[in-house]
Order: C-alpha cells, then structure tokens, then sequence
C-alpha cells in the first residue's frame, strides 16, 4: 500500500541548533497518526511543515503522491488541502458558529453549503448555537466549532495540534470521543500533536514516538506501549517499576525472580527490566518480606504501594480484591517484560 502522507528526511535548523533531525514516517489513508512526545522535541515545527507555514531546511513531504515540499518543490498553505486546528481554536471572533464553520466553503452554492455546516452542527452537538459568537461558548464549544471548520472542506489532511489541553478532564475525554467518531465517519487521514500519553494510547491507529528531534519508534498504540524501544519511552508511555537485573538461561534474574523477556536477550547481559504495575501479582502472606504502605482507590481497580526488602513499587490490583495497608505479601511478576541491557 502507498502512504497517503510520505515524510522523508525531514530538517530543520533554527540559530544553530537542529529541531527536526532527519523525521521520516508515513501515514495510509483514513489513518489517524499521533506524534507523541514531551514539550520542546520540534512537535509543532513538524505540524507546521506539513501544514505549509514553516519551509524544512531538506527533506520532503508528499500528500496523495503530490509533493507538497522538497529541495525542489513548495506548495503554498491554501493549495495543500490541509485543515489544521490549533491548540487555541483560533475562531473568527466577529463571526457566529456558522459562519466559521462554513469559512472554507465560500466556492460551494449555499443551499449545499448550509446543509453542510448543518450536518457538522449536529456532529459537534452545536445545535442552538448557530448564531452565536465564539466569545458566547465555552472552551469545548469554541474547540468544537474549530474541528467542524477544519473538516467542512474535506481536506486530504487534518493536523491538530493538541487541541484538547486547555480543557478539564471530563471535557476533553467527551470531545474526544466525538472528534475521532467525526474523523472516522468522514474517512479523513488525521495526523495529531500531543505530549498526552492517554490521548495518543486511546484514539490512534499508530503512534510516532518524537523525542530530540527526532522519530525514536513507530508503531501501533498496542506495540508501543508493550514494547517500548527503550527505558526512556516505556517510562515516558506510562508508569513502570525499574529493576535491575542480569540475563542467565534465557531469563532475567531480578530481585523479584526470574523474569521472561519479550524481547531478544544475551546470556551475560546486564540493564534494567520495566515492569508495569499491571503485571504484578500481589499474594497475601503472613510470612511474606512485602509490606502494603499506601492505596489509592480509584472504584474499578487500585494503585497499591508496596514496600519491599529492596524497593518500593506501585501495583494495579482489582478493586474489590486489592490488599489493605498493613497486609503482608509476596510480589510476583505476571508476564514477559522488556528487559534494556546496558551498552558494553
């Protein structure tokens, strides 16, 4: 299958210092991309690129086997077929919601264009605020507005670029949820900025993993989070207790015992495994040198802490089963881990 989006060798300079460094990925048609990693990795510059307002320094980005920019070739912002939205919305403030949604269909005749911006008033849950102001809605409603218009005209691609991060949790989860539905049933190939673990885990068919600059792992939201290139992104990609321990047999002995690896090992190697607070098994036992020290209890399941001889670690127990603070146990470790050797 050809990429609907090509990214090739990206680079960009800026006063000396590298800020994309040599970016490669693609992205099939209809897919829904996130580019995941911590403020200040060249996040938006690349969402910038793709959209036309930054020129790279080398490197190219075709979009449905059109070149839009390479050493040679420069298509102008309009031309792309690109709806972007930003992190701020970015709404035409002396216009009403309908007027920004239908602010890229000024060529379509207006008995089609109204029945557009009607249907995305639906999508987006906007209905009663047609006429209303974008300083009239509230944050969501403003985001909402700013998603509709960016899809409107159909665009090849849609970029957001974390438009979610400025509302609550209740908020974001809900919109959300209705954006990856509208993106879906528009078929739209969508490429997604964020520095938000759940958010990339929860709505992407594939992740890219940005850190330094530079692309560190691609792969799907599954694939990434159960086997993380390396102990920065598993510890980036969520929680996970660090332990260190050496190869003998084809397993990795830690203090918790002897672990199977997922990922290819050498007998001798010494690094670290990352165990997620999953994969632990806590079993009651009088005798047992583990101790309950904290819980957090969050109704479907609950983070325990446990104190051990050696560490302390978080584990995620059931609910209703988790141990009460003060019990004593023995830690098991359920499952493969990843385990990193150290360079030699």
């Amino acid at each position: 299958m050809t990429a609907f989006v090509d990214v090739v060798n990206l680079m960009v300079v800026k006063g000396g210092s590298t800020i994309l460094h040599d970016v490669s990925f693609d992205v099939n048609r209809g897919e829904f991309l996130s580019i995941l990693g911590p403020s200040g990795v060249g996040k938006t510059t690349l969402l910038r690129c793709l959209a036309g307002f930054e020129r790279p320094d080398s490197g190219s980005i075709t979009i449905d086997g059109d070149v839009v920019s390479s050493d040679s070739r420069w298509v102008q912002p309009a031309r792309r077929g690109v709806g972007i939205v930003p992190q701020d919305g970015a709404l035409f403030t002396h216009m009403t919601v309908a007027r920004n949604i239908g602010a890229g269909l000024t060529d379509m005749p207006s008995a089609p264009r109204a029945k557009r911006v009607a249907e995305l008033v639906s999508v987006m849950r906007l209905e009663g605020f047609e006429n209303r102001l974008p300083a009239e809605l509230s944050g969501g409603q403003q985001q909402r507005v700013a998603v509709a218009r960016a899809i409107a005209p159909s665009p090849r691609v849609v970029l957001l670029d974390e438009p979610f991060a400025a509302l609550d949790t209740e908020l974001r989860t809900e919109l959300r949820a209705d954006v990856r539905e509208l993106l879906r049933k528009e078929s739209i190939t969508t490429i997604l900025v964020t520095h938000d673990q759940d958010e990339a885990l929860s709505l992407s068919d594939s992740i890219a993993v940005m850190r330094d600059g530079a692309i560190i792992q691609t792969g799907t939201p599954a694939d990434i989070y159960a086997r993380p290139a390396d102990i920065d992104v598993a510890l980036f990609l969520g929680d996970a207790v660090v332990l260190p321990g050496h190869v003998r047999g084809g397993k990795v002995e830690t203090e918790l015992g002897a672990l199977t690896p997922l990922n290819r090992v050498r007998d001798g190697d010494r690094g670290f495994a990352a165990v997620r607070p999953e994969n632990f098994y806590l079993q009651p036992d009088p005798t047992g040198q583990a101790i309950v020290t904290g819980r957090q209890f969050f109704g479907h399941d609950v983070l325990v802490t446990v104190t051990t001889p050696e560490r302390t670690i978080t584990a995620r127990a059931s609910g209703p089963l988790a141990p009460e603070i003060g019990m004593k146990l023995t830690v098991w470790v359920r499952g493969p881990v990843n385990f990193y050797a150290r360079p030699d």
